[in-house]
């Protein structure tokens, strides 16, 4: 699946370059303040890489970046479908309403692939129909990142913990990093994080 998903990556991005040719190669405006002109929309470099080379580290996580998102899907939304069948009771939906049966056998390939699909809808139709999905990113990331990274791990760990504690049990997968201090900083990091997520999404509206 990942070879698969590696693939579908070469794929999508030779079509970015294409379509990104196909859209600005006609204009005459230059994107390279060098040139004296930052109008936009303006015309981008012949080959897609070239316009991020001149961006020291940050250049070469741009080109990468999206090869990385994409090679990612399958991890995400297999990650997703687990956690989506835990919380909601889709499968005994399924079985009560007789439709879709096929759904239930998720240990075949294609089964799998299927929900893949299913999971990736809601994603399609909001680039679809959302020109700016970066302010989504925005609250999504931003914001519910801090919980899902950060607090929400942290807070199962010290209560793991002391439940640990009060059994007098031996945990032979327990970390080796157990100072009290990486959980502080883990902490601040992420209201830090959090407050600075909110503070862009608030100017940002104001500014609007």
């Amino acid at each position: 699946m990942l070879l698969s998903a590696n693939i579908i990556a070469a794929i999508l991005l030779l079509t970015e370059g294409l379509l990104a040719y196909l859209a600005f190669s006609g204009l005459t405006n230059s994107c390279r303040p060098a040139e004296g002109s930052t109008e936009f929309p303006c015309q981008v470099s012949d080959l897609f890489n070239e316009n991020f080379q001149g961006i020291p580290v940050i250049g070469q996580i741009c080109q990468f970046y999206p090869m990385l998102n994409v090679s990612a899907v399958p991890i995400l939304t297999i990650t997703l479908r687990n956690n989506f069948m835990q919380v909601v009771p889709v499968k005994r939906w399924i079985r009560n309403s007789g439709c879709c049966s096929f759904l239930l056998d998720d240990h075949k390939r294609l089964v799998k692939g299927v929900w893949s699909i299913i999971f990736t809808i809601p994603v399609i139709v909001i680039v679809m129909f959302e020109r700016d999905p970066q302010v989504m990113i925005s609250y999504t990331g931003g914001i519910c990142g801090p919980f899902i990274l950060f607090l929400i791990p942290t807070t199962l760990v010290m209560y793991g913990r002391k439940k640990l504690g009060e059994a007098n049990k031996y945990n032979f997968n327990a970390s080796p990093y157990q100072s009290t201090w990486l959980i502080v900083v883990i902490v601040i990091f992420a209201f830090v994080t959090l407050f600075m997520a909110l503070y862009g999404a608030i100017s940002g509206t104001a500014g609007e």
